[in-house]
């Protein structure tokens, strides 16, 4: 299977996850499609030295942007990866989780907490200093937590860590700090 119908494969699916909970339950809604720009932190000392300490993150995601004082339900699809030196990793994780905005929900900027359980797909290979490749195509655990703020009706700008389980020695966890614009409303 080529590596660009795989990464289109998972996104279709990362779509259709989002499309589904859209259908189910408005508790579960997203309430936008919106473009994220950030900049992912990786923990590993071996990505950092591969790739960069920071690795640019832009894309299309689901936003969810509805301010409650109770928890609610949240679905987050993520993508995390880059390239460099013959080497690659992408990581999509969907973890479904809970969600809580604080102050009052008609406030300009609401600060918001978010923790999150579920799974991933890992597609790397990284050579490291004694120029073993680890690679891999594996599924795995993942947990995010994130902390942030929601502005006006379309916008969130966040931190979020990633904790998952190494994959053949390589660990992918990470922080992302990131900014979305809501731009098509659900």
């Amino acid at each position: 299977m080529s590596k660009v119908f795989l990464r289109c494969f998972c996104l279709a699916g990362l779509l259709g996850v989002s499309l589904l909970a859209n259908a189910q339950n408005s508790k579960w809604k997203f309430d936008y499609i919106g473009f994220e720009a950030g900049v992912f932190r990786p923990t590993s000392g071996l990505l950092r030295e591969r790739f960069g300490a920071s690795v640019l993150r832009l894309g299309l995601t689901p936003m969810m942007v509805r301010r409650t004082a109770d928890w609610r339900p949240s679905i987050e699809l993520g993508f995390v990866g880059a390239s460099g030196h013959g080497d690659h990793f992408a990581v999509y994780p969907v973890t479904v989780g809970v969600q809580k905005s604080f102050g009052n929900a008609d406030e300009t900027v609401v600060p918001f907490i978010r923790a999150g359980v579920g799974g991933s797909y890992f597609d790397y290979k990284v050579t490291d200093d004694s120029s073993v490749i680890h690679r891999g195509h594996k599924i795995g655990a993942a947990t995010a937590f994130e902390a942030g703020v929601m502005s006006g009706k379309n916008f969130r700008a966040s931190i979020r860590y990633y904790a998952m389980p190494k994959q053949s020695g390589v660990d992918f966890s990470g922080f992302l700090i990131s900014a979305s614009f809501g731009i098509f409303k659900l």
